[in-house]
C-alpha cells in the first residue's frame, strides 16, 4: 500500500521499474538477499512489466480499501477478492524446514519456512499478494486509516485500544502537525 509516498511526486514511486520493485521487496523484508539476487538475474523487461502489475495491484488494493471504508464493513465480500485469489493461485510456494540456530544461537529448534520457487519474474508479485491476503484475513479493515499528516499518503493499521490514532508515525507526521498547530497559535497570539 505504501510503495508510493507522495502521489503527486513521481520520484517517490518505489515500483517505478523492476529493479525498484525488487529493491522495495527486499527493503520491507518480503524477500531475502538470495531471492533478490534470483529476481535481479531475470529479464529486465519482464521485471519492468511485473512492476507495472504491482502498481496496478497497489491501486486495486487502495480502491478496495477506500470502498470498504465508505461502507464501514470490517471484511470484504468474497466476490471482491477474486483478482487476489487469481494472483495467489499463480504462486509456486513450498515449505522448508531449516535449522533454527541460524536465527538464535541458543536454540537449534527447527523452523518451518515458506519459500517461493522463482520460476519467472511474475513470481515477484507473490510476496505482495500474500501480504494483501494476510491483511484481508487477519485485520479488521475498519482499522486501516490514511495518515492525517499534511501531504502524507501512508496507510496504516490503527491497533490502539480506542482506535484514535491519526498519524502513520508520531515522530514524523504527528510532530509536524503538532508543530504546525503550535506555530499557528503563536502567530495568532502575536
Amino acid at each position: 500500500m505504501n510503495s508510493l509516498e507522495k502521489p503527486h511526486l513521481p520520484a517517490t514511486e518505489c515500483l517505478r521499474d523492476g529493479v525498484g520493485l525488487v529493491r522495495w521487496l527486499q527493503l520491507i523484508g518480503a524477500i531475502g538477499e538470495q531471492d533478490a539476487a534470483r529476481l535481479y538475474a531475470m529479464d529486465r523487461n519482464e521485471l519492468d512489466h511485473v512492476a507495472g502489475r504491482a502498481r496496478h495491484l497497489r491501486e486495486w488494493l487502495r480502491g478496495m480499501l477506500a470502498r470498504q471504508r465508505e461502507s464501514g464493513a470490517a471484511f470484504l465480500p468474497q466476490a471482491a477478492l477474486q483478482p487476489l485469489k487469481t494472483l495467489l493461485a499463480e504462486g509456486d510456494w513450498f515449505f522448508d524446514v531449516e535449522d533454527g540456530s541460524t536465527l538464535d544461537k541458543e536454540s537449534a529448534h527447527p523452523l518451518l519456512l515458506e519459500r517461493v520457487r522463482w520460476t519467472s519474474a511474475a513470481q515477484a508479485l507473490q510476496p505482495i499478494a500474500r501480504a494483501i491476503a494476510d491483511l484481508f484475513v487477519r485485520e479488521d479493515l475498519t482499522r486501516v486509516k490514511h495518515c492525517a499528516g499534511n501531504g502524507c499518503s501512508i496507510l496504516f493499521i490503527d491497533r490502539t485500544k480506542a482506535s484514535k490514532r491519526r498519524w502513520c508515525s508520531m515522530a514524523l507526521c504527528g510532530n509536524r502537525a503538532k508543530s504546525a498547530t503550535h506555530r499557528a497559535r503563536a502567530s495568532d497570539s502575536s
